[in-house]
């Protein structure tokens, strides 16, 4: 019974960060490059940190850290109307809110020496952002709602991409030409039975988590909460409040656009054979398809199949990933 509702409380909070918006915008042109390609060589029965974090957040490689030696990832969650919080789900099914401030994750947390860039669905991936050909600070140009630090990860993995135009609006900085983006984002790391969490704030333990567990995957959740569109509200108005945040912490002014996707987009399909991701954590991640949306779900709970719930926020505005 405890289990079932442990899965009860994860799909509802995987369809929060998931689900799309009734619209799904329309393809550009070119696709980002990931930062690097070089496959995944750890074993699949080898148990992994899946920390999946939902919404337009910045992530920032090379940055400081907190309790382990440098580099660790930065993640800036920008300041955005109609987010009331950031909130953390685990094992134990109960919703944990961060407030404003910094928060450490890289207690108990294994580092990696190297960050593969995972894109299992062809020609998406998250936005890439150069510090150094774009001229970004290593330290955000206004203070974030929330930074969190974690370790170096051994993958990065782009999920819930939707095709998104990103164009420069006066900036010096110019933003590069883009496809289909990820509002979703996958950190996994190397994970020994009997690891122990812990999210420190300043001096003080904020979180001991305890990852879900499904099959070989140890997840975590982190997302946003977002305020729905309300009646007669322009679905995508969210997502450009929220892109435009985001790229106030880098200081350029891009612009973000939504159009009609061609007939034959499928969100998250088709897989990239070169990024196969490991069944269990396919099976936590993916989703039912859109035409059922609203529909009870087709399979018992005890899978990891959810149903799509309303129009929120992943809503489009894209995770960036910025590289040293």
């Amino acid at each position: 019974m405890k289990k079932l509702l442990i899965l009860s409380s994860v799909f509802v909070i995987l369809a929060f960060l998931s689900a799309s918006c009734h619209d799904t915008p329309s393809v550009d042109k070119t696709s980002p490059k990931p930062t690097d390609t070089n496959k995944p060589i750890t074993p699949a029965s080898a148990p992994t940190l899946d920390i999946i974090v939902g919404g337009p957040f910045i992530f920032v490689q090379g940055a400081s850290c907190g309790t382990q030696p440098p580099p660790c990832l930065a993640v800036w969650a920008p300041r955005v109307k109609g987010h009331t919080m950031i909130i953390g789900l685990d094992a134990n099914g109960q919703f944990k809110a961060f407030d404003t401030g910094a928060y450490d994750f890289t207690p108990g947390v294994r580092p990696s020496g190297k960050t593969s860039i995972v894109t299992p669905v062809q020609d998406a991936s998250i936005y890439p952002v150069s510090a150094k050909t774009q001229n970004i600070a290593s330290l955000p140009k206004k203070k974030p709602f929330a930074t969190l630090i974690f370790p170096t990860p051994r993958e990065i993995v782009s999920w819930n991409a939707d095709p998104i135009t990103i164009s420069s609006n006066g900036s010096p900085t110019s933003a590069v030409a883009s496809k289909n983006l990820a509002t979703l984002t996958v950190l996994r790391y190397d994970y020994q039975e009997g690891d122990t969490l812990e999210v420190k704030a300043g001096a003080d333990t904020f979180w001991k988590p305890q990852p879900i567990k499904n099959g070989t995957e140890r997840i975590l959740i982190i997302g946003f909460v977002p305020q729905n569109p309300t009646p007669n509200e322009d679905e995508h108005a969210h997502a450009i409040e929220a892109f435009q945040a985001a790229t106030a912490l880098l200081g350029v002014k891009w612009n973000i656009s939504f159009d009609i996707p061609p007939s034959t987009f499928q969100r998250n399909r088709p897989f990239d054979p070169k990024w196969p991701l490991p069944q269990d954590l396919l099976n936590f991640i993916d989703q039912i398809p859109l035409e059922t949306k609203g529909a009870k779900l087709a399979v018992p709970l005890t899978t990891s199949n959810f149903k799509l719930l309303g129009t929120i926020n992943d809503c489009k505005a894209p995770a960036m990933l910025v590289t040293p």
